[in-house]
């Protein structure tokens, strides 16, 4: 099985693991992208976000897409993707999205909530950047 996008390989990590994840459609994962830009950018819409968000604590950690799951904790969240097209997944817990993501490649992604009250990407850079909500979370753990 050949998996050319991000997208692909979530898809394929939520049916190994016999999650009842479905993608979301693409007009709903759009206005969330569109929501976060407008909330955490710099006033530049342009994409990957990462670049553009502002007021935000980040720091170059390791791994540090496995500690997304502590700040989500049981909480549901959205997982976005922007490099193949904005896609997104409503994840039931941080545990989940772990397990998904530990499934998969390293690829660029967001983490919200369904009110956007916080956005937390990992980048290719090994770079994690909360902004909103996560944005004390991560000054925190980048002092650790």
């Amino acid at each position: 099985m050949t998996m050319n996008t991000d997208h692909d390989w979530i898809d394929h990590a939520v049916k190994l693991l016999d999650l009842d994840i479905e993608r979301m459609p693409d007009a709903a994962a759009k206005q969330i992208a569109d929501t976060l830009i407008q909330k955490y950018a710099d006033g530049d819409s342009r994409l990957p976000l990462w670049e553009a968000i502002a007021d935000c604590a980040s720091c170059r950690r390791d791994n540090g897409w496995r500690e997304i799951g502590v700040f989500v904790g049981d909480l549901k969240c959205i997982l976005l993707t922007e490099r193949d097209g904005v896609g997104g997944y409503c994840i039931p817990s941080g545990n989940q999205l772990v397990a998904i993501l530990a499934e998969c490649p390293g690829f660029e992604f967001y983490v919200t909530d369904e009110i956007c009250s916080y956005v937390l990407c990992y980048n290719h850079h090994d770079y994690l950047i909360g902004a909103g909500a996560a944005s004390k979370w991560v000054a925190i753990l980048c002092d650790e």
